[in-house]
């Protein structure tokens, strides 16, 4: 209706690196991305407006690798005991909502609530409760769960 609107959207890309390494590695990286999301705004009545987004995004790395026939025994070796490169992942839903208000033709007030939770899993900023390491020896620790929340309130002027 003219009061009421919905949207939402569905999204999926992917990506594939092939590559050639030295000491006889061979790399395929495949990146994965999907993403989903649903909105909605509206009018209650002629001075409130309300409105949210809901929406989620998994990306996903995979590293398969292997040999080529002139591998050295090394090569070998160690991918044998390793398995290779663990995958990386990411994932992230956020939630935002707001209300305006308008109080008169030239000012209105508007609050936004906002909560977002990622997860990531990457082994590239730390591995098995190992964190990073810089050339200087400073560390970095990565937290794999994190959330955040905002409360915002803006004064709208317009002139």
């Amino acid at each position: 209706s003219d009061k009421w609107h919905l949207n939402g959207y569905a999204s999926q890309g992917s990506q594939r690196v092939q590559q050639s390494r030295f000491a006889g590695y061979i790399m395929s990286f495949q990146d994965t991305t999907t993403g989903v999301g649903i909105g909605f705004t509206g009018k209650p009545d002629a001075k409130f407006e309300v409105g949210g987004t809901l929406s989620y995004i998994n990306d996903k790395n995979e590293y398969a690798q292997g040999l080529d026939a002139f591998a050295p025994a090394e090569s070998v070796a160690l991918l044998t005991a390793t398995g290779g490169l663990p995958n990386v992942s990411f994932r992230q839903t956020s939630l935002s909502l707001f209300g305006k208000y308008e109080i008169d033709k030239k000012s209105a007030l508007r609050i936004n609530l906002v909560y977002q939770h990622s997860q990531v899993d990457d082994w590239m900023w730390g591995y098995n409760g190992t964190p990073y390491a810089y050339s200087d020896a400073t560390t970095l620790v990565q937290q794999p769960n994190q959330s955040v929340g905002l409360v915002g309130v803006t004064y709208l002027y317009r002139f």
